[in-house]
Formats: structure tokens, C-alpha cells, sequence
């Protein structure tokens, strides 16, 4: 039987899954080393849910994850290093330190970023689409 997946694909979605786990080993470290602030939400052993799902979303489409959210926002094409510094709470980050771990968002990439409340991104994704006109039907 034939793959319904590509070799170039297969290696995009390994590559995604492999930068998404180096993050978080590195994250870890950090947070075991008392220099990451708060508290580290893992996304250790999830790598293949973001990459297959934020792996095939086009670049205009837009995304609302959760509390474990680097994973979706890395294959989602996130910079690593404004994230990572947003990670870390530092001005020069995605969302200028004031995001964290669980908020970061890049609405340049369709990221509308995380929330800590379990299915707390429902109505958040309701409330968007809400108040784009350009998503809402012609009366």
C-alpha cells in the first residue's frame, strides 16, 4: 500500500516534532534551574499532535490553543527566540514579557494565543469570529 504521506512531508512534520521536543528539554532545564519565571506547563511527549494538526493549517488561518501551547505554536511557525524570550518574560518577546508561558500569541502568524482555563479557547474562538466582519455572513 502507498503512504498518503510524502517523504518531504514525513520530514517536515519529524523536523517540527524534533524542534518542538529540543525546546522543551531546553525549558526544562531552564525551570530546574530556577531561571525560567513561574511555572512550566511541558508539552513533552504531544510533539506529534502540533505537528500533524498545525502542520497543514495555511498561513492565513488562525489558531487558539491552551495552557501547554509551544508545541501548537511552534508548528504553527512562531520565531523561537521571541517566544522563547517571551518564555522567559523579557520585553523583546512575542508579546513583550507579558504573555508568559501560557499567553504568548503572534497574531501576524494566525496565533491568537493560550489560556490557562480548560476549553477556555471556545469562546475566545467564538468571540473572534464575532467581531471580524470579514468572517462574519452578509445580513
Amino acid at each position: 500500500m502507498d503512504s498518503i504521506v510524502n517523504n518531504d512531508i514525513k520530514i517536515l512534520l519529524y523536523r517540527t516534532m524534533y524542534t518542538i521536543r529540543h525546546v522543551e528539554e531546553s525549558l526544562i532545564d531552564l525551570f530546574h534551574k530556577k531561571i525560567f519565571p513561574g511555572y512550566l506547563h511541558a508539552y513533552i511527549g504531544q510533539e506529534a499532535c502540533a505537528a500533524g494538526v498545525c502542520g497543514y493549517l495555511r498561513s492565513d488561518d488562525y489558531m487558539i490553543s491552551n495552557h501547554r501551547a509551544r508545541g501548537h505554536l511552534i508548528a504553527k511557525g512562531m520565531q523561537l527566540k521571541p517566544m522563547i524570550a517571551e518564555m522567559l518574560g523579557k520585553k523583546n518577546g512575542i508579546s513583550k514579557g507579558r504573555g508568559g508561558e501560557m499567553h504568548a500569541a503572534d497574531p501576524s502568524k494566525g496565533i491568537l494565543g493560550g489560556n490557562g482555563i480548560v476549553g477556555g479557547g471556545i469562546p475566545i474562538s467564538i468571540g473572534y469570529l464575532l467581531s471580524s466582519s470579514s468572517l462574519l455572513p452578509p445580513i
